[in-house]
């Protein structure tokens, strides 16, 4: 099996099964630990290191675990989060802990995809944690639209690929106007799609 879903600690108990082929991995909203880490939870079960894509669609333990976990995938290439909750102690926590060096230097996540709306400060956190992304997608308030394509394009090292979900066609026309004002036309393509905006360069 190669895509494994987990979605209840109690049935990972009472049934020892490994899944040797796993490369991508799925965690639903039922999932958590209490007596012990979930990469220790989920190293019995399958291989952690061969994980490429990861699906968390909601979680229930501290973001400090996610760190962890993240640190464990050391070949994961895609991560996507349905819905997380953001706390200020998270960035206070990734600024002040000894093992960060460790964790972005172990993650090389180049896929990222936040399913729900991001705040400027959120979208900062992210490129914090994961500098070497490559794509995004994820979805903003049209308020916070032109700070964090700008912030983006700056301190994005490696991104070259943006979808905006949800969005419509005056959103669109804001980031053609964004584009055109900072003189960045000829160097991006810009697309309106099924209430998405994809851009790329």
């Amino acid at each position: 099996m190669k895509h494994v879903r987990i979605g209840s600690k109690t049935a990972m108990k009472f049934t020892p099964i490994y899944f040797p082929n796993a490369t991508e991995l799925t965690i639903d909203y039922l999932f958590k630990t209490i007596d012990q880490s979930i990469s220790v939870t989920l190293n019995r079960h399958l291989p952690l290191k061969q994980i490429r894509k990861l699906t968390i669609d909601f979680y229930q333990f501290p973001f400090e675990e996610i760190l962890r976990l993240l640190n464990s995938l050391t070949n994961l290439q895609i991560l996507i989060f349905d819905s997380i909750v953001f706390e200020q102690n998270h960035r206070h926590f990734i600024q002040i802990t000894d093992n960060f060096d460790e964790y972005s230097t172990n993650l090389t996540i180049k896929h990222l995809e936040i399913r729900h709306r991001c705040s400027f400060e959120q979208i900062e956190l992210l490129v914090y944690l994961f500098p070497n992304i490559e794509i995004l997608k994820t979805k903003f308030s049209r308020q916070e639209m032109r700070p964090i394509l700008r912030y983006l394009f700056t301190n994005g090292k490696y991104l070259n690929f943006l979808c905006l979900f949800q969005t419509n066609h005056r959103s669109f026309k804001e980031v053609c106007t964004f584009i055109e004002d900072e003189n960045f036309v000829g160097e991006f393509s810009i697309r309106f799609l099924n209430r998405n905006v994809f851009l790329w360069w």
